[in-house]
């Protein structure tokens, strides 16, 4: 590779950070890091653990960064537009949207009622099976409490579980992708209060990405992460386990 052209230079970057934070912790490797970001990038690397800090970050820019965001995490997300991702203008634009569909739905209340119905469900089964539950139940309980949440469908098919699953673990899979974008909007189209909102834009990727990325596939992935966290160590609060 040229280290000096700047996709192959972000990428070599961006392996360093995952690297380091992979391997075990140390002054040296902390000076390390910040050195080679210096080098291959030209700006200074500071790394902020403290979660009040880091939000105060993000809120003060609408810049996410050209790291891991705009070369890793946005094309792995096409054809979704993820607004952890997205910057300037088309952030403003898309979390405004977000917060109109978000007044459409639910109350959190409700979603917790849902998460802890359909979690005793998955508990109880799991005891009365005598079987774990693996990242697979996790992921399925993910998109059930979901889809309930914003289209109000429930039933015994929870047709959309399997596919939301299988499109958080298989999303670069371009047959996968088109599925699952297919029945969001389905599921869009048969529920009025939410497909009035937008009408036929639900049909472009900057809008049906504000239902498919932050309730339905998201969470499928990160939703594992936290309840492995809280497995290992009961005593953790939900926020110590989500950092």
């Amino acid at each position: 590779w040229d280290c000096h052209r700047p996709l192959e230079r972000q990428i070599i970057i961006n392996l360093s950070i995952i690297a380091s934070r992979a391997s075990s912790e140390g002054e040296a490797k902390h000076w390390g890091r910040k050195l080679l970001f210096r080098l291959l990038r030209g700006q200074r690397f500071v790394n902020v653990t403290d979660l009040d800090l880091a939000m105060a970050v993000l809120r003060a820019s609408d810049a996410k960064g050209d790291c891991l965001e705009k070369y890793v995490a946005s094309p792995a997300w096409l054809p979704l537009i993820s607004l952890e991702s997205v910057d300037g203008p088309l952030y403003h634009e898309m979390i405004a949207d977000f917060h109109t569909l978000l007044k459409a739905l639910p109350s959190v209340a409700e979603l917790h009622a849902d998460a802890i119905l359909l979690a005793r469900e998955v508990a109880e089964r799991a005891v009365r099976e005598q079987r774990a539950v693996d990242a697979q139940a996790v992921a399925q309980l993910s998109a059930r409490v979901f889809q309930r949440h914003v289209f109000r469908k429930s039933g015994p098919g929870w047709w959309w579980t399997e596919l939301g699953v299988d499109a958080s673990w298989e999303w670069a899979d371009p047959e996968t992708k088109q599925a699952a974008v297919e029945a969001v909007l389905e599921l869009l189209e048969a529920t009025p209060k939410l497909w009035n909102l937008f009408g036929q834009r639900w049909r472009e990727p900057r809008y049906y990405s504000l239902v498919l990325q932050p309730f339905l596939v998201s969470p499928c992935i990160n939703i594992g992460d936290i309840a492995v966290a809280m497995a290992r160590f009961p005593n953790l609060s939900v926020e110590d386990a989500v950092r």
